[in-house]
Order: structure tokens, then sequence, then C-alpha cells
């Protein structure tokens, strides 16, 4: 929290705002800095909390016989805002409350005076955003804060997915745990077992494949040879499609893949088997 200590009842006031949560918790300043009228306590309180603190280290009780007054600091146009972060930049917290405050349906700074219409702050602020605070960045450096947020975002959903693999280690294990028999045979029948539902669908491209590259290919054969084709080279896309338009569950996408696999695989060799019995 920074806030001015005002001598002769003039405000002198030179910091920029952030609006930040009514129950968060900022640093609230500490230490008198030389050649101007801030100070930065180093404590986390609510904003409440820092304009109650601010209003007790008056020394008087009629504020009008006061040589100089505490309070939280209000802003005006023009002010140097990078001066004021350089002030902050020792406080417990990234961001420092000030005296901004939303009330009546208006903005207004502790010291009466209401937001120069430059400011542009919202209308119509949530609850949890009624109170003034300065970030010690600037919004180039919070960019670089989001930016980094979301490199980190990426990192750990491509590290979930890569994690997903372990669901084949744990099923190779069931399968190996419920045959019984030497430990190579073991081996065998999950590798075997595995392989063959991945190999189905391989098998079936394989296929279509050959046949697409034939030059001998009737020409009957042609129309749904290239159909298959493209279903198995664009299966994965029209997956993410049907997903997304239809909206299907976890188990009804399982189920959709298997159909689609086992119909591929079906016409495939189907065709593949009319083909050679053909000639």
């Amino acid at each position: 929290m920074v806030f001015e200590e005002s001598g002769d009842s003039e405000d002198i006031s030179a910091v920029g705002w952030s609006c930040q949560t009514l129950r968060g918790r900022h640093s609230l300043g500490g230490g008198q800095f030389q050649n101007d009228n801030l100070l930065v306590v180093k404590e986390n309180k609510t904003w409440e909390e820092a304009l109650n603190h601010c209003l007790q280290l008056n020394a008087c009780e009629d504020y009008s016989s006061c040589d100089y007054t505490y309070n939280l600091l209000s802003l005006k146009e023009g002010s140097n805002l990078n001066y004021i972060r350089n002030r902050i930049y020792g406080a417990t917290t990234t961001e420092v409350w000030t005296g901004l405050r939303f009330l009546g349906g208006s903005w207004w700074w502790v010291d009466g005076k209401t937001l120069d219409e430059n400011w542009k702050l919202p209308s119509c602020p949530s609850e949890r955003n009624h109170c003034g605070a300065l970030s010690e960045y600037n919004a180039f450096w919070r960019c670089v804060q989001a930016g980094a947020t979301y490199l980190f975002v990426q990192l750990c959903k491509e590290f979930m997915k890569a994690t997903v693999d372990l669901a084949d280690l744990l099923g190779l294990h069931l399968v190996m745990s419920r045959n019984p028999g030497k430990g190579e045979y073991k081996i065998m029948v999950a590798a075997m077992g595995w392989a063959t539902a991945e190999l189905v669908h391989y098998i079936a491209m394989a296929a279509v494949v050959w046949m697409f590259t034939r030059y001998d290919l009737p020409k009957s054969f042609r129309l749904p040879v290239t159909v298959l084709l493209a279903l198995c080279v664009y299966k994965a896309f029209l997956m993410e499609l049907f997903i997304h338009i239809f909206l299907l569950g976890s188990w009804t996408v399982l189920l959709v893949k298997a159909v689609l696999t086992g119909a591929i695989a079906l016409c495939s060799l189907f065709l593949f088997v009319t083909l050679v019995h053909s000639n």
C-alpha cells in the first residue's frame, strides 16, 4: 500500500492504479523515502486495514490543525508512474494499495476527488474489484508473465498427454497377470494381442494402398478405394470433427472409433478379396 504525507492539507501525489480484489491482501509499505512524501509499509493488509493504518498515524485529532496528515495515496493525471513503481519495488507483494475506491456508482479517491475522465475503468466492477492498487510491473511485463504462464500450461498439457501412455503399461500388466504360464508365454500373448488391435488399422491401410497403386485396378473399384484411402488418412480429423459437432462423450467416442476402424477394415478386406479372386 502506498500512502502520502500531505503538508498544509495539500495533496502531493503521483502514482497509477490497478483494480484489485477487495479481499486480497497487498503490501502496506515501510520506511520513509527521501526527497518525496511517500511511505511504503511492508505489511500485508486489506484495503480497509491499510486505510485505517494510515489514518492512525495522524498525531492530531483535528486534521485542520495538523502540519501534515497521512492518508492512502490519491492520484492525478500526468503522474510519474515509473517513479512510484521504483518506490514500491521493496514491498512484500507485487502490488500495493492506493486511495482509489468504487462507491455510489463512481470511482473516488480518498481525498474526496472523483477519478479523471482519462482514466479508463469499469463503470460497474464486481464487488471483489472495488479497490485500486498499483503494480510494480507495467503492461509489458504483465504480457510477458501471461505468455510465460501460457507456455508453462501448454508444457504441462503435453506432459500429461505423454503420461497417458502409462495406461498401456497398466493394461499390459493386467493382461499378463491374468494369463497363467511361463514369463515368455505371457509376454508373447500380451504383445501379440496388444499389437493385433493396432495392427488391424495398418493391415487395412496397406491393403488400400496396394489396391490404389495397381495400374490394372478396375474402374468400378476406383471410387470406393479412393474413399477408403481418404478415410484412413483423415480418420483422426473426422473423429475430432464428430466430437465437436455432436458433443460426444468419452465412451461414445471410444465406440465410434472402434466402429469406424472396423468398418474401414472390413470394407478394405472385402474389396481386396474380391479383387484377388476376380483375377
